[in-house]
């Protein structure tokens, strides 16, 4: 019988495993939507469109079934890109692979495809989505933090493969997280209890 509850433990503590996207497939979005997005941001998926925005934003407006192009005017289609942003898909989660892992806007800073990030947190910009809304950051670790933890998550408290053998990518990821500062962006220990939970998802 002690065996069988040694076999059953590992499996009970695996099957309590929460899904990181359990909140946006309640709003809508399926396993290949997620898929697609997160193929997008890591540059793996070309700009099928050509509506003359980043892919990701391309793949959401497609998915909602709203094309960018339908919108009376780009300001009305930004605003609502801003909006459903910010409401579902900043919270979707990706695992590129076992060791990188986090939200569409932290895959594209990783992988330097940060235009479109900063695009859509400058504050002068068209969208002026909040920069600091705080996301999953490795789901297996159950770390939560916004985009600049994620960054200093990957380059000194969890470095990766890639940052400890290539010191010019970790300045490029130092150099993100100036950029991001300048555009309002916080750590969650800088933040106070009601930053965090105007902030929380």
């Amino acid at each position: 019988m002690k065996y069988l509850i040694i076999f059953l433990l590992p499996c009970t503590l695996f099957g309590q495993t929460k899904d990181p996207n359990a909140k946006v497939k309640e709003m809508g979005l399926t396993d290949q939507d997620i898929n697609d997005l997160c193929e997008t941001t890591s540059g793996k998926l070309p700009n099928f469109y050509d509506w003359g925005i980043p892919a990701v934003f391309e793949v959401i407006f497609d998915i909602e079934g709203t094309p960018y192009p339908d919108f009376p005017s780009k300001k009305e289609a930004h605003e609502w890109l801003a909006k459903i942003w910010e409401e579902k898909y900043a919270c979707v989660y990706c695992k590129i692979t076992s060791s990188i892992t986090g939200s569409l806007d932290m895959m594209a800073l990783y992988h330097e495809e940060q235009n479109w990030v900063y695009t859509l947190y400058d504050p002068e910009g068209v969208f002026k989505a909040p920069i600091n809304k705080i996301r999953i950051i490795n789901d297996y670790l159950e770390v939560k933090g916004t985009l600049l933890d994620y960054l200093y998550y990957v380059t000194e408290e969890k470095p990766t493969r890639e940052v400890e053998g290539n010191p010019a990518f970790k300045n490029s990821l130092d150099g993100m997280k100036a950029r991001l500062i300048e555009h309002g962006a916080k750590r969650m220990k800088d933040m106070t209890p009601k930053e965090i939970e105007e902030n929380s998802q």
